[in-house]
């Protein structure tokens, strides 16, 4: 899940660290050549938009979404075909990540905790672990707060055994609600501080970054760290 469009801001960053990342004569900065695949969201921001529905919602259907029917589509396109013709993709879950901010942040988790068979590392920035789900969805009869249920309420990752997942998130000082403390399941860095607090106690591979000064999803906090983050969240995968 990526929120945003356009070929610059975050776009053009992951293509920047990608090309460079992926031709590394350091080892221990290199990762593995792959395909970075965007998805234009469905417009509109909230519970009752286009986006709110696709992102924000608890439950596998994005994740299917992806890969039943956007990589297979990829996988057929007669262009990339005509380029590549040896193209290919791997089905290992460990060579497969998802990626996004803000509401695609929580997509991006929600994608590998519902199917950690296909999709084993996750990146996230100013996550949205709030309570942005749309109550009317049936999906609010088994997670009533949406991705607050990670940490809060039904405490999801506390509750729930281990998945072999390798997760990033980050939150910034001035994120949403940040100087609104009392502002409970709309304030995105409790949210992510809490989400890391409860994968750090259950033993997962997670990796926290607070922005100082910024606020949600600043792209000069992502052009600033993307780099370190994909090394370390590729970190264990062959670099062949």
């Amino acid at each position: 899940g990526q929120q945003g469009s356009g070929t610059g801001g975050r776009y053009g960053s992951i293509k920047y660290a990608l090309d460079n990342l992926t031709v590394s004569k350091d080892p221990t900065r290199r990762i593995p050549a792959f395909i970075a695949i965007a998805v234009q969201d469905g417009g509109g921001d909230g519970p009752n938009n286009e986006r709110g529905l696709e992102y924000d919602t608890m439950s596998e259907r994005y994740g299917l979404f992806v890969q039943n029917e956007v990589i297979p589509a990829v996988k057929a396109d007669a262009n990339l075909r005509a380029a590549f013709p040896n193209f290919e993709l791997t089905d290992n879950p460990e060579g497969k990540a998802t990626f996004g901010c803000s509401s695609g942040g929580a997509a991006a988790l929600t994608m590998a905790w519902f199917h950690p068979e296909l999709f084993r590392r996750v990146v996230t920035y100013s996550g949205t672990f709030v309570a942005l789900q749309n109550g009317k969805l049936p999906e609010a009869a088994t997670y009533p707060h949406g991705a607050w249920d990670y940490h809060h309420d039904l405490n999801l990752i506390a509750n729930t055994d281990r998945k072999l997942l390798r997760i990033f998130n980050n939150a910034n000082e001035k994120d949403n609600g940040a100087t609104q403390p009392e502002s409970g399941r709309r304030n995105w860095l409790i949210a992510n501080e809490k989400t890391h607090e409860a994968l750090v106690a259950t033993g997962y591979h997670n990796r926290y970054g607070y922005g100082v000064g910024v606020g949600h999803c600043d792209d000069s906090l992502l052009r600033a760290t993307l780099a370190d983050t994909l090394v370390w969240v590729w970190r264990g995968y062959p670099a062949n």
